[in-house]
């Protein structure tokens, strides 16, 4: 893109705004995916999820955090990326 952009002297027609233009799973889905795989998970809110993982991970637990959309994964859909 720098050659394109700079070096070349093209417009530039694409602008970044986020990395997060992978797909987005309703909540269900994710609960039901977890439960029929028999996944053990635990739902936290507020500053709650905050203090729950400061203490696994000082406690040396694996942690895994599922929100909002992936960075940069496929989609079928890039029109609906923010």
């Amino acid at each position: 893109f720098w050659v394109w952009n700079v070096d070349l002297g093209n417009k530039r027609d694409f602008l970044m705004s986020s990395p997060y233009w992978g797909p987005k799973f309703p909540e269900r889905e994710i609960e039901e995916v977890l439960n029929k795989d028999g996944v053990m998970f635990e739902k936290l809110n507020g500053n709650e999820i905050f203090i729950r993982i400061a203490k696994d991970i000082a406690e040396g637990k694996i942690v895994g955090w599922f929100q909002g959309r992936s960075e940069w994964g496929p989609s079928d859909d890039r029109s609906s990326a923010t």
